[in-house]
């Protein structure tokens, strides 16, 4: 007969590499860490956050099965919209934007919304630029910081 020693048997608080390993794999796949922590073979989600701020390979490890998770969500997204059915198709796109959103915060340059910014002047042509002397410079600054400082604050609404 074994001896109590005060403490219950269950999940892994130290790190070692077969855990980190495993938990990489399933992210790779497409497991949330969420479900993976609800393993009880598995640590605590804290406990895997804790792993990445301390153990820098694994961090590594971590972030290449994200991108892989990505990868595979983009695959998913493919199949999905290939396999819609009038039926299917608003689930079908639930699932499709789902995935495709979620890749893109796993992975933002490679599957993220691409954001551009023109700047235009007038009736769409280029912005003018004007150069200044240092003299005008200076006396634009000063006209500036005396405005800034006769300023009233705004009410609040």
């Amino acid at each position: 007969m074994t001896k109590p020693t005060g403490r219950r048997p269950g999940r892994p608080s130290a790190y070692t590499p077969e855990i980190g390993n495993e938990i990489c794999e399933r992210i790779a796949n497409g497991e949330s860490l969420q479900a993976i922590c609800r393993d009880p073979r598995m640590p605590r989600r804290q406990m895997v956050l804790r792993y990445l701020e301390s153990d820098l390979e694994f961090r590594a490890q971590y972030i290449r099965a994200r991108e892989a998770q990505a990868d595979l969500l983009a695959e998913q997204v493919i199949e999905i919209a290939d396999k819609a059915t009038a039926k299917t198709a608003l689930a079908a796109r639930l699932r499709f934007d789902a995935r495709r959103w979620y890749a893109g915060k796993v992975a933002p340059k490679k599957y993220g919304e691409k954001i551009t910014s023109e700047h235009t002047g007038p009736d769409g042509g280029p912005i003018e630029t004007k150069e200044l002397s240092d003299l005008d410079a200076v006396r634009r600054i000063n006209f500036l910081l005396r405005k800034a400082a006769n300023a009233t604050p705004k009410e609040k609404p």
